[in-house]
């Protein structure tokens, strides 16, 4: 009777998988794969820990569902699964393509319109790592949230192609996207001197802003929003705007006053007109003051205006970072240097 029990025994113990499948199962695994923390149908696909400025989160291996706060320029440039995208207003330049691929739109204005992420259903949420605390938490609550830089975009790409199983394809945008910024540069050559200046001048409603080539106490190469310009392109800026970046090394611009124009000594003068909140009635108030400007004698006085040699930009590729608006700007230069013809 002893020996009968300790054959049963014996028999329920291999009702399971024996040693050797259950170590195969495990080496199935993905090593960064935690199902103690996640929910079962989250577990069920799989989740692995993601390091971000949020610090250590867990997402899911394969999400299908992607919620963009402000980093849509990264996000669709690794063709992720985006749902929901949430763009500044006036700085709308990817709505028509976000649009053309079924993503929703909901501006971010004062905060987050966390009812139309909520409404999106994510199983992600990919985040600027501008928003403040409570912002964080809010996501957090709706979906597993994770946050990049986006100034910083050289080094936030292939983290985020990292987090997201896309590292081959954040490589292959940073190539494609360095050997565009040297053939422009070559092509700009044709247009521009070698001893050349060119300055970047930023007009909203009554402010005037000069830019700088980059913010000096950034370490990170392109600085800035027109860093591209100088530092990718070649461009010169000249002496009295490296003065007053030296000034000001932790700044990319600095306001300007109408007075001070005619000391701009730039061969070329590029102009970005804005609205400070985006609307058409903010824009049509700094068009207005231009349309004015350009009728006095100090706007007349100016060596680019002079020769010129001045041209309007679009803002909405100017004030946001990213490869897309990267390359919108690079080929706007072009456009625009290209129109007033080569260099004399």
């Amino acid at each position: 009777m002893l020996l009968l029990l300790v054959l049963l025994l014996a028999a329920c113990g291999n009702g399971s998988s024996d040693p050797a499948q259950a170590s195969a199962k495990a080496a199935d695994k993905p090593a960064a794969v935690s199902e103690t923390s996640a929910a079962p149908e989250a577990a069920a696909a799989g989740t692995k820990k993601v390091q971000n400025v949020l610090g250590e989160i867990e997402i899911p291996l394969e999400p299908k569902r992607i919620v963009s706060v402000n980093l849509e320029d990264m996000l669709l440039s690794l063709e992720v699964p985006l749902v929901l995208a949430t763009p500044v207003a006036r700085q709308d330049y990817l709505n028509a393509k976000l649009e053309e691929q079924g993503v929703e739109i909901a501006p971010l204005a004062d905060t987050v319109n966390f009812e139309a992420v909520l409404a999106a259903q994510p199983d992600l949420i990919v985040a600027s790592s501008q928003l403040d605390e409570a912002a964080y938490a809010q996501l957090q609550k709706i979906a597993p949230t994770i946050a990049f830089s986006r100034s910083g975009w050289r080094d936030s790409l292939p983290e985020l192609g990292a987090a997201l199983g896309l590292e081959d394809r954040a490589a292959a945008v940073l190539g494609e996207h360095e050997k565009r910024i040297a053939a422009a540069r070559k092509e700009i050559e044709a247009y521009i001197g070698s001893g050349e200046t060119a300055a970047f001048l930023r007009v909203q409603e009554e402010d005037m802003r000069l830019f700088f080539p980059s913010i000096l106490e950034d370490p990170n190469p392109y600085a800035g929003y027109v860093s591209i310009a100088y530092e990718g392109l070649g461009l010169k800026a000249p002496q009295e705007v490296l003065k007053l970046q030296q000034e000001s090394p932790d700044k990319q611009n600095v306001p300007i006053s109408q007075e001070l124009l005619p000391d701009l000594t730039a061969d070329r003068l590029f102009v970005v007109a804005l609205s400070a909140d985006g609307s058409t009635e903010g824009l049509n108030k700094t068009y207005d003051m231009l349309a004015e400007l350009e009728q006095g004698a100090i706007w007349n006085a100016v060596p680019a205006v002079k020769s010129g040699q001045v041209y309007m930009l679009n803002m909405k590729n100017w004030l946001i970072d990213g490869p897309q608006a990267e390359t919108l700007k690079i080929n706007e230069l072009l456009s625009v240097l290209k129109s007033a013809g080569t260099k004399g």
